[in-house]
């Protein structure tokens, strides 16, 4: 499950919160539901995650990784080493 959340939400601008730096733990994890006819369940997750969420107009040093026709990729370092 914690593999999931990494690969889902790591990376990932998630509305209000801001961008999901790192999944910490899974606080809680509610029983699963299968989706009928999807060979799927669902759960219900809570987790802590370190989030960063940009002040409106800050600026922030980023690298370009590489530049698609959508848009560009960009890698931001959080911490000075």
């Amino acid at each position: 499950m914690k593999r999931r959340l990494h690969e889902a939400y790591e990376g990932m601008h998630v509305g209000r919160f801001g961008f999901v730096v790192l999944i910490d733990r899974i606080e809680e994890l509610g029983k699963g539901k299968i989706i009928d006819g999807a060979g799927m369940i669902q759960f219900s997750v809570r987790f802590l995650a370190v989030v960063m969420r940009p002040f409106k107009n800050e600026v922030l040093e980023a690298t370009v990784e590489s530049v698609h026709e959508v848009c560009p990729s960009i890698h931001l370092c959080y911490i000075n080493d």
